[in-house]
This record gives structure tokens, sequence and C-alpha cells, in this order.
């Protein structure tokens, strides 16, 4: 997030690993709601709010996920958690906006480069629900084309610029 400047995800907004290079973009987004500070739900996230121990939680979904591959807890990133409409206000405080999700909303990402996807549909801490419930979640893979010279992904930003630049850097050698 910090090396374009903001945690606003969508459509030409990049995901990038801790060295500059380009993971993921969005290529589309029909949501722009999508929470990149928070994180996802925890075991005491869940007891705080629904006050059960022994519901899913994203982050110990994320721990089974990366153990299936030989790795742990010191592996996980920190999450995106699309779907999740959550803003900033004034003050500095986090809030949910619910009126920007729609049913049918999705987002697509172009791998730039070999990543590991884990996905857990668990509520946001910040869902109003006042249940435990998750929503249905389509994902689908599929081969993009290969991008061209002025894909919005790679030129939007000279920030972007460089990270593919770094990218591109690590397959040529």
């Amino acid at each position: 997030m910090k090396v374009q400047w903001s945690a606003a995800l969508g459509k030409g907004r990049l995901l990038f690993s801790d060295m500059g290079r380009v993971l993921m973009s969005i290529t589309e987004d029909t949501s722009g709601g999508h929470d990149a500070l928070l994180g996802g739900s925890t075991a005491a996230t869940n007891l705080r709010k629904y006050g059960q121990h022994n519901l899913r939680n994203s982050r110990d979904n994320f721990v089974l996920a990366a153990a299936k591959h030989g790795l742990d807890r010191r592996d996980i990133p920190p999450c995106i958690t699309f779907f999740a409409p959550v803003r900033t206000t004034d003050d500095g405080r986090f809030s949910w906006h619910n009126e920007t999700t729609e049913p049918g909303a999705f987002i697509d990402l172009r791998a730039e480069m070999n990543v590991l996807v884990a996905l857990s549909n668990c509520p946001h801490p910040l869902d109003p629900s006042p249940s435990w419930t998750a929503a249905p979640v389509r994902a689908i893979v599929w081969r993009s084309p290969v991008p061209g010279q002025h894909d919005i992904c790679r030129t939007r930003t000279d920030e972007a610029v460089r990270g593919f630049d770094n990218t591109d850097t690590l397959f040529r050698t």
C-alpha cells in the first residue's frame, strides 16, 4: 500500500511484494469496497463480537492454508479483505459503509508472478451483522491474455512503472 501512496484498492491498482515487485494487478473491480488496513477476523475478534470461541476466522484459516504448503504463521502477510467496504473517517476511525456493496460485485486479479493465494470467507470484524454469516463467494481461475505495453496497471503511476521494471528484471535473469 505504501508504494502507491494509497490504501484504496480498485481497477489499475497493484499488490506489491516487500521488494517492490508486482505480485498482482487489479484489472477490473465493480465493488471498490475493499479493506487493506484492518485485516480479517481472528479468534479474539470473533469471541468479542459473537461471544463464541469456536467460530471459523480468517487468521486461523490462513494458518491452515499455509501449513499445507510447509509454511507457518511467520510466512503469512497481512491480508486484504475484498468486498469489505471499510473507510476512514475524518478523525481517523474505521467505519463500515454497507451501501457500497452490491450483490454480484466482482474483482479480477492478474498474477504478475508466481503467487500462492488463500481465500477465507469469514465475516469482517467491522461487519455490522450481529450474527456470524458468510455470504457465498465464487472464485474463477482463468488465464489472462498477456498485457499490452499500454496496460492501465502497468502505466497508471510512476510507482507502477518502477514495480513492473523490478518484476520484469527478476524474470529476465
